[in-house]
């Protein structure tokens, strides 16, 4: 298993963790459902992949639109960094620096989902485990046409 599936699935497990800690504190968060694509990932799901992909797009509409609001309207933007408080448009600065980091590490987070070491671990899950999706000729028998002979003959 490469390092990178590795990094990736715990960072969606820590995630999913911590979101779970947030719901046990009162709050609603569906950061929930990255635990079990984290751990869909550390077996090769690709159906978790397509989920991490999913929510790392979300990601990225949540940075630009964020991002323009705090453009848009300065005056209401509002940061919180290790307990100070910024708000109007001191904090503008502060919020699209945050915003341009986390895309940043969108963009890690999914160039390595989709690097050729990861789509040859998923590809090499894929094909140890077939899915429905993938389905299988069956064998071809030699004897199939002397048995279609024979009941032909039975029926004669």
């Amino acid at each position: 298993m490469p390092k990178r599936i590795i990094i990736i699935g715990l960072l969606f497990c820590i995630g999913g963790l911590f979101a779970i800690w947030d719901i046990v504190s009162g709050n609603i968060n569906l950061g929930v459902f990255f635990l079990p694509i984290g751990l869909g990932i550390l077996m090769g799901s690709g159906k978790s992949r397509w989920w991490a992909r999913f929510f790392i797009i979300l990601g990225y509409i949540f940075c630009a639109v964020v991002s323009a609001l705090v453009i848009i309207y300065p005056q209401y933007a509002h940061v919180n960094w290790f307990g100070h408080s910024i708000r109007g448009v001191e904090a503008t600065t502060h919020a699209i620096i945050a915003m341009l980091l986390f895309v940043a590490f969108l963009i890690a987070q999914h160039k390595l989902l989709y690097s050729t070491k990861s789509n040859a671990f998923f590809d090499s899950k894929k094909k140890r485990n077939p899915t429905k999706e993938t389905p299988t000729e069956p064998p071809v028998s030699e004897d199939k046409p002397q048995e279609f002979e024979r009941n032909a003959d039975i029926y004669r």
